[in-house]
C-alpha cells in the first residue's frame, strides 16, 4: 500500500483509534495558531486533488477556523417581542453553512486570490476547521498553462462572496435591500408612471374600439337615425370611460406622491439618527449620557444618594454574584456589538439593570470602558506627579489621596474594593494583583495628553484577542482582615473566603498601623454590599495597585483581639503570651474565621468582637495550631499528641516557652527548638543549661548565646560536658571576629556566623577545628553569602577532598572563595594537558570515555574528572601548594583557549537540528544537565538531548538517586551514553527495578555496566513474566542452566518463543496461555500447576 492510499484509508476511517488520536493532537496545535493560517501542503492530499488542487506554483492552501454552535441574540432592556416561538436568545441556529463562511473569510482576507474549493479537516467542541484552496490567477504559471481553465477562475471572481439566487439567504438579503428607503423612492415613482400608462392604454383601446364600430356603420351606410344614435351612444360611452380613466390616474398619482413623501420622511429620520449618533461619539455627549461625561456631573445628575456612578454599582453587583470565578475576567475580550449596546443602554438610562444572560466578560469590559471614557482619571491630572513621586511610600500616598474630590475618592475606593475581591479568587479567575494592576493602571491614572485613553481607542485595545500564554502567576494576596475598634463601621469581614494570607512581620504591621491612624478616614461608602466589600483604606491601596505591586499588608483586628481575649480570660494564659500567639498566627486565624457561621449584614462593626466572644463561649478554640504557627513551626510538621487541643494538656510546654522568652529568645524563632526542646526538656533544665552556657562564654553578649542555641539545638537537649569542643570552638570564633560583631548586639549577625560554621561541620570538618582559623578569614564569615560558601565546599568535596582537610584548606586559602567558576569555559582535553596531567592517562581516558570531550564550564570540572577517573590526580596537584591553585583562575584559562574545531562544528550542527525540532529552552536545560554530570559539548551529548524527556531538576534528582543506590559515577555516565532513557523514569520505578535485579535475581549493580538496558524494560509486562516462565521451566526440570538478563530480555517476543520451543515444544503454549498475560499471572500459574502432577 502506497502512502497516498494509506492516507486516503486513514481519512476514510475517521473513527479509528489512530485517526482520533491524531485529530486530537492536531486540534491542540490548531488552537494555538491564528484563525487563518497558510499551509505548506494540504492535510488531505487526496481530497484536495479531487477538488482541483495541483502541487504547482499558483496554488495555495489556507486553514480557516470557524466557531461552532448557535448565536446569542442581543435583547435590549431584556424585552423580547413577537411570538413565543421567536423569543429564543441563546439557541438560535446559524443558518449559513460553516464551509461557506470559511471560504468567504479566506476570500476577504486574501483579495488577490480566487477561491477554488474547500473541505473539512477537523473539529472540536468550539471550532470547525476547513482548508480552502485558492489560486493566484495573476501568477505566470497559471496564465501560461493551457490545461488550467483560467477563464472560469476569472468569471468566478467574487462567487464566494455572493450566495445563490434561489437560496433563502439571498432572498432574505434581497428583501432587506428592497425595503430600504432609497428603493422605495424609485418604486413609488415607477408605480405612478405605470398607473398613468395603464390608464392611457385603457382609454386608447376604448376609443379605438368605438372608432372601429363607427367606421363599420359608415361603410354599411345604415339609415340616418340609426347611424346618429349609434354615434351619440359611442361618444357618450367614450367620454364616460375617458373621465373614469383620468380620475383613476389622478388618484394613483396622488397615492404615489404620498408614498414618495413617506419614504423621504423615513430616510430623513434615519439619516438624522445616524448623524446624531456620530455627533454623540465624535463631538460631544448628550445630556443623559454616562460614558464620556465627567464623573462629578454623572453622580450629580443621577441623584441616587451614592457617590459612585450607578453603572459601576450595577456591574460590581453582577460580577460579585456570578462573575468572580471566570478566567481572565478583565483580560479576555468582550463582544464589540454587545459592548456597544450596553453603552447605549446606560447612556439612555443610567439606572438600568444589566440584561439577563450577559456574559461577565462583557461586564468587566464595560467597567474598563467606563473608566477609560471619563475625561479625567480618578486620580486627577493635578495629583499625577505627586502620586508618581510618592509611589514607594504608603503614608505619602494616603496623604496625597486625601486631596481627591469626594466623588473621585469614593469611586476609587469602590473600584479598589472590587479588584481586591477579584484578586482573592485568583486561583480560579487567574487575575492576581499584578494582572489587575496591568489592566487597570492605565485607566485609573494617566498623564494629561497621553494617547489611548478615550473610549474609542480603549474599545479597540479591549477587543484585541488575548495572548496565547498569559503570565498569571497566582499570588496569595494579603488581606486587610479587620480594623481596630477606633475605625469606622465600613470595615467588614470576608468570612466566605478561606485562602491563607501572607502577613508581614509585626514591625511592618505596626508601621502601617501608625500611618493609618495618622490619616483621618472619609465617610463610609454605603453602596458597597457587605458580602464582598473589603476593609477600610481601599482607596489608598488603589494607587499601590496601579503604580507598584501591593506591599505586604495585614493587621490583625477585632478577630485577633477576640482570640487574644479568649486565651487570656478564658484559658488563663498570660496577656503577653496570648497577644503573641494571636498576633503571629494569621493562617490559623483565617481557618477559625472560615468555621464561623455567616455574619449578618446588619450587624455593626463595633459589635463584631462581641459576636466572636459569644461564639468562643460555646465553641472552644483549638489552641495548638495557633501556638505552633506563632513560633514559626511549618504547617505540616509532625506534632506529638496532636489530638490534644489545649496548651495545658501538653506538660512543660508553656513553662519551657516562658523560660526561653524570659532569657531573650525571639518568639517567632522558637519553632527551631520544636519539638525536641519544647516538649521534652523541663523548664528548670532549660534555665540551668542556659546559665551554664552563659557562664562558659561570659565575655559574649546574650544574643550570641541565643544564636548558638538556635543554630545548634543539641546544646539544649542534654547537659554540657566540661570540655565541650563545640562551645570552645564557637567561643573562639566569636572572639576572633573582633569587637565589631560584639558591638552590634544583632542576633541575625551572630546567627549568620553560626550557620556558616555549621556548613563546615556538615561538610565533614571536625568539631573544634574551625574556631582557630576564623581570625585569618573573617570576611568569609561576615561578608560572603552562604550560597557562595556552599558552592565552594561542594566543588572541592566532589574532587575527593576529605572533610577533615576541607575546612582547613579553604580557610587557609580564603581567596579561593572569590574565584568565579560559572562564566569560565574550558575545553577538554586541552585544559587537562595544560595543567600537567600525564598524556597517556588522558588519552586512555578519552578512548574509554569519549563523551567528556568538548567545551564545558569550570564549575563542572569535578564531575568531568570523576567521569574520567582523574579526580585523584588533579586533587594531588592542587593540594601540593598555592601555586597550583592558579589552575582554577580565569587568567590561567584565558592564556590558551584553544579547542578542537571539528568537535565544535559537529556539535553545533547536531544541536541546531535538535533545536529545530524541539523548544530551545528545553534543549538548553537538558544540555546543561549533561554538562553538569561531566559531558562536553560534542556529538554524543547532542544525540542524548534528543532522547531525554524531563526537566533539568528531575533529571538531576534521578541521577543522584542512582548514585545513592551505590552505582559508581563513571559507570553511571557510561550507562547514560548507551541507554539515556534510564533517567526518563521516576525514582519509584528505578527503585523497583534495582530491587528486583539485586534481591530477586541475585545480581550485583556492576552487572548494569554491561547491560544498562535492564532499567529500560517494563518490569511488570516484560521482566517479571519472562522470569516467571523460566522459573516454571526450571521447577519442572526443563531449564538446565541459568540465563543472563541480557539473553532473556533483549530478545524480541518471537525469538523468546523460539527459545522456549527449543527447551520444550509445549513451552510456547504455556507461555502464551499463562505468563504472557499482563494481569493475574500468579492465578494462572496456580491453576496450571495441578494439571501437571507428573512434572513435580
Amino acid at each position: 500500500m502506497g502512502a497516498y492510499t494509506y492516507v486516503s484509508e486513514l481519512w476514510r476511517k475517521k473513527q479509528s483509534d489512530v485517526m482520533r488520536f491524531v485529530q486530537r493532537v492536531r486540534c491542540w496545535e490548531y488552537r494555538q495558531q491564528p484563525a487563518i493560517v497558510r499551509l505548506t501542503r494540504p492535510t488531505r492530499p487526496d481530497k484536495a486533488r479531487r477538488l482541483g488542487y495541483k502541487a504547482k506554483q499558483g496554488y495555495v492552501v489556507y486553514r480557516v477556523r470557524v466557531r461552532r454552535g448557535g448565536r446569542k441574540r442581543p435583547v435590549p432592556k431584556g424585552i423580547v417581542y413577537g411570538k413565543p416561538k421567536h423569543q429564543g436568545i441563546t439557541q438560535l441556529k446559524f443558518q449559513r453553512n460553516k464551509r461557506s463562511v470559511a471560504e468567504e473569510r479566506a476570500g476577504r482576507k486574501l483579495g488577490g486570490l480566487r477561491v477554488l474549493n474547500s473541505y473539512w479537516v477537523n473539529e472540536d467542541s468550539t471550532y470547525k476547521y476547513f482548508e480552502v484552496i485558492l489560486v493566484d490567477v495573476a501568477h505566470k504559471a497559471i496564465r501560461n498553462d493551457p490545461r488550467i481553465n483560467a477563464c472560469n477562475l476569472f468569471a468566478q471572481r467574487h462567487v464566494v462572496l455572493m450566495p445563490l439566487a434561489e437560496s433563502p439567504q439571498w432572498r432574505r438579503k434581497a428583501t432587506d435591500f428592497f425595503s430600504t428607503s432609497s428603493f422605495k423612492l424609485k418604486q413609488a415613482g415607477q408605480s405612478a408612471g405605470d398607473n398613468i400608462a395603464d390608464a392611457a392604454g385603457k382609454v386608447g383601446s376604448v376609443v379605438k374600439s368605438r372608432w372601429a364600430v363607427f367606421q363599420e356603420a359608415r361603410q354599411r351606410r345604415p339609415p340616418g337615425e340609426t347611424v346618429q344614435e349609434r354615434f351619440i351612444t359611442a361618444a357618450a360611452t367614450t367620454s364616460v370611460l375617458l373621465r373614469k380613466g383620468i380620475s383613476e390616474t389622478k388618484e394613483k398619482v396622488a397615492v404615489g406622491k404620498v408614498k414618495v413623501e413617506e419614504a423621504a420622511k423615513k430616510t430623513a429620520d434615519k439619516s438624522k439618527t445616524i448623524l446624531n449618533n456620530i455627533e454623540r461619539w465624535q463631538k460631544g455627549v448628550a445630556s443623559t449620557d454616562v460614558f464620556g461625561v465627567p464623573i462629578e456631573a454623572t453622580v450629580q445628575r443621577e441623584q441616587s444618594g451614592k457617590a459612585v456612578p450607578l453603572v459601576l454599582v450595577r456591574c460590581a453587583d453582577y460580577l460579585v454574584i456570578s462573575g468572580l470565578n471566570n478566567e481572565y475576567l478583565f483580560k479576555s475580550e468582550g463582544g464589540r456589538k454587545i459592548l456597544q449596546q450596553l453603552v447605549s443602554l446606560y447612556n439612555e438610562d443610567s439606572g438600568a439593570s444589566l440584561p439577563e444572560g450577559v456574559s461577565p466578560i462583557d461586564v468587566g469590559a464595560l467597567v474598563k470602558c467606563y473608566l477609560a471614557s471619563i475625561p479625567e482619571p480618578l486620580t486627577t491630572f493635578a495629583l499625577y506627579d505627586e502620586l508618581r513621586d510618592a509611589r514607594v511610600s504608603i503614608p505619602d500616598l494616603r496623604n496625597i489621596l486625601k486631596k481627591l474630590p469626594n466623588v473621585n475618592y469614593m469611586t476609587l475606593e469602590f473600584v479598589t474594593a472590587l479588584l481586591l475581591r477579584v484578586s482573592r479568587k485568583s486561583s480560579l479567575n487567574k487575575m492576581d494583583s499584578r494582572s489587575l494592576a496591568v489592566e487597570f493602571a492605565p485607566l485609573i491614572m494617566w498623564r494629561q495628553g497621553d494617547a489611548g485613553t478615550d473610549l474609542r481607542n480603549h474599545l479597540k485595545l479591549t477587543l484585541k484577542p488575548p495572548p496565547k500564554i498569559v503570565d498569571t502567576t497566582s499570588n496569595s494576596a494579603t488581606w486587610d482582615l479587620l480594623d481596630e475598634d477606633d475605625e469606622d463601621a465600613s470595615s467588614q469581614i470576608p468570612l466566605d473566603d478561606a485562602s491563607p494570607p501572607d502577613y508581614s512581620s509585626i514591625e511592618q504591621s505596626n508601621a502601617v498601623e501608625q500611618s493609618r491612624h495618622a490619616a483621618p478616614r472619609r465617610a463610609p461608602l454605603p453602596a458597597i454590599p457587605l458580602h464582598w466589600r473589603n476593609g477600610a483604606g481601599a482607596a489608598a491601596e488603589a494607587a499601590e495597585l496601579a503604580v507598584v505591586p501591593p506591599p505586604p499588608r495585614g493587621r490583625p483586628g477585632r478577630a485577633r483581639a477576640a482570640v487574644s481575649e479568649y486565651l487570656h480570660s478564658t484559658r488563663g494564659l498570660a496577656a503577653s503570651l496570648a497577644d503573641s500567639i494571636a498576633a503571629h498566627s494569621p493562617r490559623s486565624l483565617l481557618a477559625f474565621l472560615a468555621t464561623l457561621p455567616t455574619v449578618p449584614r446588619t450587624i455593626p462593626t463595633a459589635d463584631l468582637q462581641g459576636h466572636f466572644r459569644r461564639y468562643l463561649a460555646f465553641n472552644p478554640l483549638n489552641e495548638l495550631p495557633f501556638f505552633l504557627e506563632s513560633i514559626g513551626v511549618p504547617p505540616h510538621a509532625a506534632v506529638p499528641r496532636s489530638d490534644l487541643m489545649f496548651l495545658d494538656d501538653h506538660p512543660n510546654l508553656l513553662d519551657a516557652v516562658a523560660a526561653l522568652v524570659h532569657f531573650g529568645f525571639p518568639w517567632s524563632r522558637l519553632g527551631v527548638l520544636f519539638p525536641t526542646v519544647l516538649f521534652s526538656v523541663d523548664s528548670d533544665l532549660i534555665s540551668s543549661r542556659l546559665a551554664s552556657l552563659e557562664a562558659r562564654v561570659h565575655r559574649l553578649p546574650r544574643v550570641a548565646i541565643i544564636a548558638v542555641c538556635l543554630t545548634f539545638p543539641l546544646l539544649m537537649e542534654g547537659d554540657l560536658p566540661d570540655g565541650d569542643q563545640l562551645v570552645k570552638d564557637l567561643g573562639a570564633a566569636f572572639r576572633s571576629l573582633g569587637p565589631d560583631l560584639g558591638s552590634r548586639n544583632d542576633i541575625d549577625a551572630f546567627s549568620g556566623v553560626c550557620r556558616r560554621i555549621k556548613m563546615f561541620y556538615d561538610a565533614g570538618a571536625e568539631v573544634g577545628s574551625i574556631g582557630g582559623l576564623v581570625g585569618d578569614s573573617c570576611r568569609v564569615f561576615l561578608e560572603l553569602s552562604e550560597k557562595r560558601i556552599s558552592q565552594r565546599l561542594a566543588f572541592f568535596k566532589e574532587l575527593g577532598m576529605t572533610g577533615t582537610e576541607l575546612g582547613r584548606f579553604l580557610l587557609t586559602n580564603a581567596w579561593v572563595f572569590d574565584l568565579e567558576f560559572f562564566d569560565v569555559v574550558i575545553s577538554v582535553p586541552e585544559y587537562l594537558r595544560r595543567i600537567g596531567l600525564p598524556k597517556d592517562e588522558i588519552n586512555a581516558a578519552l578512548r574509554k570515555y569519549p563523551y567528556v570531550v568538548g567545551k564545558n564550564r569550570l564549575e563542572n570540572l569535578p564531575r568531568v574528572l570523576r567521569a574520567m577517573e582523574l579526580d585523584s590526580q588533579f586533587l594531588e596537584m592542587i593540594s601540593a601548594g598555592r601555586d597550583n591553585l592558579r589552575y582554577l583562575t580565569q587568567d590561567f584559562v584565558l592564556e590558551d583557549d584553544s579547542y578542537d574545531t571539528e568537535v565544535e562544528r559537529a556539535f553545533l550542527d547536531s544541536i541546531a537540528k535538535v533545536k529545530a525540532e524541539k523548544k530551545v529552552e528545553h534543549v538548553d536545560n537538558k544540555l546543561e544537565f549533561l554538562k553538569s554530570i561531566g559531558y562536553g559539548e560534542n556529538e554524543i551529548a547532542a544525540r542524548l538531548v534528543r532522547v531525554l524527556h524531563s526537566t533539568q531538576d528531575l533529571l538531576q534528582e534521578r541521577f543522584n538517586f542512582l548514585l545513592g543506590r551505590g552505582i559508581e559515577y563513571k559507570m553511571l555516565c557510561r550507562m547514560l551514553s548507551v541507554s539515556p532513557k534510564i533517567v526518563n523514569q521516576g525514582k519509584e520505578a528505578l527503585k523497583r527495578k534495582l530491587d528486583y535485579l539485586t534481591e530477586e535475581l541475585g545480581y550485583s549493580l556492576e552487572y548494569l555496566e554491561c547491560f544498562p538496558a535492564f532499567l529500560c524494560f517494563d518490569l511488570e509486562n516484560r521482566v517479571k513474566p519472562r522470569y516467571m516462565m523460566l522459573q516454571w521451566l526450571q521447577g519442572h526440570g526443563l531449564l538446565k542452566k541459568t540465563l543472563a538478563p541480557a539473553t532473556v530480555l533483549a530478545n524480541s517476543e518471537k525469538r523468546f518463543i523460539s527459545s522456549l520451543y527449543i527447551m520444550h515444544p509445549a513451552a510456547p503454549k504455556v507461555w502464551l496461555e499463562c505468563f504472557s498475560s499482563r494481569t493475574h499471572m500468579e492465578d494462572y500459574l496456580n491453576n496450571l500447576l495441578p494439571q501437571h502432577p507428573d512434572n513435580n
